[in-house]
């Protein structure tokens, strides 16, 4: 079977501190690099973002986008259009990827074609990387296929909203 190409995208603003070690953290995934785009879109920041960027930019490591400052979505939205992956990967710039993230989520989405979305809950870390809290999740939705109507009533009925954008992947034709 091939390996699909994945798209990681990384909407930023100001995150000149933090998303070195967001690129970083795909750069060292255990699945294929040459099968992962990286994808940066800069919503105007006024730091010196492009400057920590810049030797990426120059070797081709990630393609970077510099947009007006329109907000958070509208560099989300950028982001997607420029995708060239069957995966869609969202990082928010002062977030990381564990090293084994992007494989098992593919893994999961080529079990069945059906899937769109692939998600988990989120492990929020201090800064020094001390696990702080991992979310729980009831046991009647862990690692099951979850639908339509019921999916949202689960959700909002019980106030069950887990992890931030960068907990989920989707299938690129799905968006």
């Amino acid at each position: 079977m091939e390996v699909p190409l994945v798209s990681v995208i990384i909407p930023t603003y100001n995150y000149n501190n933090y998303i070195i070690e967001a690129i970083n953290s795909v750069l060292g995934q255990t699945y294929p690099q040459d099968k992962i785009e990286i994808i940066v879109v800069d919503d105007g920041s006024t730091d010196n973002t492009f400057a920590v960027l810049k030797n990426l930019i120059d070797e081709n490591i990630i393609r970077y986008f510099f947009q007006e400052n329109k907000g958070k979505a509208n560099a989300t939205f950028n982001a997607i259009k420029r995708c060239t992956g069957k995966y869609i990967f969202n990082l928010d710039a002062d977030d990381y990827f564990f090293e084994d993230k992007i494989t098992a989520y593919v893994k999961a989405f080529e079990t069945d074609n059906e899937i769109v979305h692939v998600g988990t809950a989120a492990k929020v870390l201090y800064q020094n990387k001390n696990i702080l809290v991992t979310e729980k999740l009831p046991k009647d939705v862990l690692g099951k296929p979850l639908h339509g109507k019921w999916l949202l009533h689960r959700f909002y009925s019980s106030n069950m909203f887990f992890g931030g954008g960068t907990t989920y992947a989707a299938k690129a034709s799905a968006l």
